[in-house]
């Protein structure tokens, strides 16, 4: 359970479980300048209710290719299993998401590829520069709310449910 910084970027082919104290935050991070990306190849899960966040900088890319699941934890139901992606430039989601928290983005693109089944138990907030975009196969079910609230578009691929509503604050294509 401890944040992990680097200053060219960060590699990791396989999976991880976060195992940190109850509702503990995991950072990931680089120093943003370009070429810091931060790739991760397999499966991201956590162990009692451990949220994530991504920060890459203004100037280095995220991609997922595994499924990332996140949920609250068994000392604190309820509490916990969010998925942060703060100041990144372009995002690669190519897994299924199932977060019982919240997904924020801050950045430039945000791209969610994986799916069916995408789920999201909080709120999705989007502020996004470039292009918010969901793929073909990507449904989401979101049990908050969606607000996209950036000064990029969206392109939208596959369904969207919002249980609590859905503000969208640029074109659309669909």
């Amino acid at each position: 359970g401890a944040d992990i910084t680097a200053d060219q970027g960060i590699s990791i082919a396989t999976d991880i479980t976060l195992f940190g104290d109850p509702d503990e935050v995991i950072t990931v991070s680089t120093d943003g300048t370009p070429g810091s990306n931060i790739s991760i190849g397999g499966d991201i899960s956590n162990t009692d209710g451990e949220s994530l966040v991504f920060d890459s900088g203004d100037d280095g890319d995220l991609t997922i290719t595994g499924d990332i699941t996140l949920t609250d934890g068994p000392s604190t139901p309820g509490v916990g299993g969010d998925l942060t992606i703060n100041t990144a430039n372009d995002v690669l989601i190519s897994g299924i998401l199932d977060l019982t928290g919240d997904l924020d983005f801050t950045g430039n693109d945000l791209t969610i590829n994986g799916g069916p089944n995408n789920r999201i138990g909080g709120d999705l907030r989007v502020t996004n520069d470039g292009t918010f975009t969901t793929g073909n196969n990507a449904d989401l079910t979101i049990g908050g709310e969606l607000i996209q609230d950036g000064s990029g578009d969206n392109t939208i691929g596959a369904d969207i449910t919002a249980d609590q509503g859905i503000s969208i604050a640029t074109d659309i294509t669909l």
